[in-house]
Protein backbone atom coordinates (compact mmCIF):
# COMPACT_ATOMS: atom_id res chain seq x y z
CA UNK A 1 0.00 0.00 0.00
CA UNK A 2 2.85 2.11 1.13
CA UNK A 3 4.36 1.77 -2.59
CA UNK A 4 0.95 2.30 -4.44
CA UNK A 5 0.75 5.31 -2.56
CA UNK A 6 4.44 6.61 -3.24
CA UNK A 7 3.63 6.13 -7.33
CA UNK A 8 0.61 8.45 -7.16
CA UNK A 9 2.96 10.56 -5.22
CA UNK A 10 5.66 10.84 -8.12
CA UNK A 11 3.33 10.75 -11.19
CA UNK A 12 1.25 13.85 -9.54
CA UNK A 13 4.87 15.41 -8.53
CA UNK A 14 6.59 14.53 -12.37
CA UNK A 15 3.43 16.09 -13.79
CA UNK A 16 3.44 19.43 -11.82
CA UNK A 17 7.77 19.58 -12.35
CA UNK A 18 6.84 19.39 -16.27
CA UNK A 19 4.09 21.53 -16.10
CA UNK A 20 6.54 24.23 -14.11
CA UNK A 21 8.79 23.99 -17.71
CA UNK A 22 6.28 23.41 -20.36
CA UNK A 23 4.09 26.65 -20.55
CA UNK A 24 0.87 24.71 -22.13
CA UNK A 25 -1.06 22.82 -19.16
CA UNK A 26 -1.10 19.04 -19.07
CA UNK A 27 -4.23 17.45 -18.75
CA UNK A 28 -3.67 15.95 -15.05
CA UNK A 29 -2.31 18.79 -14.09
CA UNK A 30 -5.46 20.85 -14.88
CA UNK A 31 -7.89 18.09 -13.93
CA UNK A 32 -5.73 18.56 -10.49
CA UNK A 33 -5.93 22.07 -10.59
CA UNK A 34 -9.81 22.02 -10.68
CA UNK A 35 -10.24 19.64 -8.15
CA UNK A 36 -8.70 21.79 -5.76
CA UNK A 37 -10.85 24.64 -6.80
CA UNK A 38 -13.90 22.21 -6.33
CA UNK A 39 -12.63 21.34 -2.55
CA UNK A 40 -11.85 25.14 -1.54
CA UNK A 41 -15.26 25.67 -2.75
CA UNK A 42 -17.03 23.25 -1.22
CA UNK A 43 -15.14 23.08 2.22
CA UNK A 44 -15.72 26.52 3.48
CA UNK A 45 -15.36 27.17 7.77
CA UNK A 46 -19.72 26.83 7.97
CA UNK A 47 -21.79 23.96 9.52
CA UNK A 48 -23.74 24.09 6.71
CA UNK A 49 -20.39 23.42 3.98
CA UNK A 50 -20.04 19.46 6.29
CA UNK A 51 -22.25 17.54 3.90
CA UNK A 52 -21.49 19.10 0.44
CA UNK A 53 -17.28 18.93 1.42
CA UNK A 54 -17.27 15.11 2.27
CA UNK A 55 -19.35 14.17 -0.92
CA UNK A 56 -16.60 15.70 -2.52
CA UNK A 57 -14.04 14.53 -0.36
CA UNK A 58 -15.16 11.02 -1.51
CA UNK A 59 -15.98 11.13 -4.75
CA UNK A 60 -14.40 13.82 -6.57
CA UNK A 61 -11.68 13.19 -9.45
CA UNK A 62 -9.14 12.05 -10.44
CA UNK A 63 -8.06 11.17 -6.63
CA UNK A 64 -10.73 11.04 -3.87
CA UNK A 65 -10.60 9.44 0.21
CA UNK A 66 -11.76 5.47 0.06
CA UNK A 67 -13.40 3.79 2.42
CA UNK A 68 -14.56 0.43 3.01
CA UNK A 69 -15.57 -2.35 5.69
CA UNK A 70 -12.47 -4.95 5.74
CA UNK A 71 -13.41 -8.75 4.96
CA UNK A 72 -14.20 -11.04 8.72
CA UNK A 73 -14.00 -8.81 11.17
CA UNK A 74 -10.95 -6.62 9.66
CA UNK A 75 -12.45 -3.55 10.53
CA UNK A 76 -13.16 -0.24 8.56
CA UNK A 77 -10.62 1.09 6.37
CA UNK A 78 -9.61 4.59 4.94
CA UNK A 79 -7.50 5.21 2.27
CA UNK A 80 -7.01 6.60 -1.13
CA UNK A 81 -8.27 6.22 -4.69
CA UNK A 82 -6.82 7.47 -7.94
CA UNK A 83 -9.44 7.30 -11.02
CA UNK A 84 -8.54 8.39 -14.79
CA UNK A 85 -10.61 8.48 -18.36
CA UNK A 86 -10.06 8.50 -21.58
CA UNK A 87 -11.76 8.51 -24.68
CA UNK A 88 -9.99 7.73 -27.99
CA UNK A 89 -11.79 6.36 -31.69
CA UNK A 90 -12.72 3.30 -30.93
CA UNK A 91 -12.26 2.66 -27.40
CA UNK A 92 -13.45 4.15 -23.75
CA UNK A 93 -10.96 3.88 -21.59
CA UNK A 94 -11.07 4.03 -17.64
CA UNK A 95 -8.60 3.14 -14.71
CA UNK A 96 -9.17 3.25 -10.70
CA UNK A 97 -6.28 2.17 -8.22
CA UNK A 98 -7.17 2.25 -4.62
CA UNK A 99 -5.36 1.31 -1.39
CA UNK A 100 -6.96 1.25 2.05
CA UNK A 101 -5.63 0.44 5.39
CA UNK A 102 -7.68 -0.73 8.42
CA UNK A 103 -8.19 2.02 11.30
CA UNK A 104 -7.25 -0.91 13.77
CA UNK A 105 -5.61 -4.49 13.10
CA UNK A 106 -3.43 -3.88 10.20
CA UNK A 107 -5.19 -4.92 7.42
CA UNK A 108 -4.52 -3.62 4.37
CA UNK A 109 -6.48 -3.71 0.63
CA UNK A 110 -4.77 -2.31 -2.49
CA UNK A 111 -5.45 -3.00 -5.87
CA UNK A 112 -6.02 -1.86 -9.82
CA UNK A 113 -8.85 -2.03 -11.88
CA UNK A 114 -9.50 -1.39 -15.90
CA UNK A 115 -12.17 -0.79 -18.41
CA UNK A 116 -12.17 -0.97 -21.71
CA UNK A 117 -15.19 -0.45 -24.03
CA UNK A 118 -15.11 -1.26 -27.83
CA UNK A 119 -16.93 1.92 -29.56
CA UNK A 120 -15.80 1.00 -33.16
CA UNK A 121 -16.14 3.89 -35.93
CA UNK A 122 -19.02 2.56 -38.15
CA UNK A 123 -17.69 2.07 -42.12
CA UNK A 124 -21.27 3.53 -42.83
CA UNK A 125 -23.03 6.48 -41.51
CA UNK A 126 -25.88 4.92 -39.29
CA UNK A 127 -28.46 7.67 -40.07
CA UNK A 128 -28.55 8.48 -43.87
CA UNK A 129 -30.88 11.01 -44.37
CA UNK A 130 -32.31 11.18 -48.04
CA UNK A 131 -33.94 14.88 -49.07
CA UNK A 132 -36.10 13.85 -52.08
CA UNK A 133 -37.11 16.83 -55.10
CA UNK A 134 -39.60 18.75 -54.51
CA UNK A 135 -42.65 17.35 -55.46
CA UNK A 136 -41.33 13.74 -55.93
CA UNK A 137 -41.60 10.73 -53.98
CA UNK A 138 -38.99 8.86 -52.32
CA UNK A 139 -37.79 5.68 -53.81
CA UNK A 140 -38.37 2.42 -51.53
CA UNK A 141 -34.83 1.93 -51.04
CA UNK A 142 -34.13 5.67 -49.96
CA UNK A 143 -37.38 4.85 -47.37
CA UNK A 144 -35.32 2.55 -46.42
CA UNK A 145 -32.27 3.78 -45.68
CA UNK A 146 -34.08 6.44 -43.60
CA UNK A 147 -35.64 3.72 -41.37
CA UNK A 148 -32.50 1.27 -41.35
CA UNK A 149 -30.47 3.08 -38.25
CA UNK A 150 -30.06 0.76 -34.89
CA UNK A 151 -28.12 1.01 -31.52
CA UNK A 152 -26.52 -1.94 -30.04
CA UNK A 153 -24.60 -2.57 -26.48
CA UNK A 154 -20.99 -2.65 -26.99
CA UNK A 155 -18.03 -5.24 -26.25
CA UNK A 156 -16.96 -4.26 -22.81
CA UNK A 157 -13.55 -5.88 -20.67
CA UNK A 158 -12.60 -5.89 -17.40
CA UNK A 159 -9.13 -6.24 -16.21
CA UNK A 160 -8.21 -6.16 -12.20
CA UNK A 161 -5.21 -6.78 -9.70
CA UNK A 162 -5.58 -6.65 -6.47
CA UNK A 163 -3.69 -7.84 -3.16
CA UNK A 164 -5.09 -8.01 0.32
CA UNK A 165 -3.77 -8.95 3.37
CA UNK A 166 -6.00 -9.62 6.43
CA UNK A 167 -5.02 -10.60 10.08
CA UNK A 168 -8.18 -12.28 10.83
CA UNK A 169 -10.53 -14.84 9.20
CA UNK A 170 -12.66 -16.85 11.32
CA UNK A 171 -13.37 -20.45 9.68
CA UNK A 172 -16.15 -23.26 10.92
CA UNK A 173 -14.54 -26.28 10.18
CA UNK A 174 -17.20 -29.59 10.36
CA UNK A 175 -16.76 -31.04 13.61
CA UNK A 176 -15.73 -28.06 15.51
CA UNK A 177 -18.27 -25.44 15.60
CA UNK A 178 -18.02 -24.87 19.23
CA UNK A 179 -14.22 -24.82 19.90
CA UNK A 180 -13.59 -21.10 18.46
CA UNK A 181 -10.14 -21.28 19.55
CA UNK A 182 -9.35 -24.07 16.73
CA UNK A 183 -11.79 -22.08 14.04
CA UNK A 184 -9.48 -19.36 13.37
CA UNK A 185 -7.45 -18.78 10.71
CA UNK A 186 -5.12 -16.56 9.75
CA UNK A 187 -4.61 -14.94 6.32
CA UNK A 188 -0.92 -13.02 5.59
CA UNK A 189 -1.44 -12.45 2.05
CA UNK A 190 -3.55 -12.82 -0.65
CA UNK A 191 -2.94 -11.88 -4.92
CA UNK A 192 -6.25 -12.21 -6.91
CA UNK A 193 -6.01 -11.06 -10.84
CA UNK A 194 -8.57 -11.81 -13.64
CA UNK A 195 -10.59 -10.57 -16.20
CA UNK A 196 -13.81 -10.71 -18.01
CA UNK A 197 -15.68 -10.06 -21.05
CA UNK A 198 -19.42 -9.24 -21.99
CA UNK A 199 -19.60 -9.58 -26.14
CA UNK A 200 -23.03 -8.81 -27.26
CA UNK A 201 -24.32 -10.94 -30.44
CA UNK A 202 -25.42 -8.61 -33.24
CA UNK A 203 -24.01 -9.15 -36.26
CA UNK A 204 -27.11 -10.99 -37.32
CA UNK A 205 -30.32 -9.35 -37.77
CA UNK A 206 -32.15 -12.85 -36.78
CA UNK A 207 -30.25 -13.07 -33.40
CA UNK A 208 -30.34 -9.30 -32.58
CA UNK A 209 -33.68 -8.94 -31.38
CA UNK A 210 -33.24 -11.79 -28.76
CA UNK A 211 -30.52 -9.89 -26.73
CA UNK A 212 -27.98 -12.03 -26.31
CA UNK A 213 -24.49 -11.89 -25.17
CA UNK A 214 -21.00 -13.82 -24.69
CA UNK A 215 -19.57 -14.01 -21.46
CA UNK A 216 -16.09 -15.34 -20.10
CA UNK A 217 -14.42 -14.70 -16.91
CA UNK A 218 -10.99 -15.86 -15.49
CA UNK A 219 -9.44 -15.66 -12.34
CA UNK A 220 -6.56 -16.48 -10.03
CA UNK A 221 -5.65 -16.60 -6.77
CA UNK A 222 -1.97 -16.97 -4.75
Amino acid sequence: MRWIVVMLCLASGAALAQDAQDPKESLLHAELRREGERVSDACTFSFKAIPMCGYTLFTDHPLHIAAGSMPAQNGFGLGGAFVWTKNTRNWRLSWDADAIGAISGGAWRAGGYMKLIHTPHPTKPVIEVVIPTPGEKPKASEKKKVSAPFTHPYTVFNLYAQSISLNKLKLLRRGERHDARRSVSVWDDSDDCGRNVIKPVYEWPAIRKLGLSLQGEVDGRS
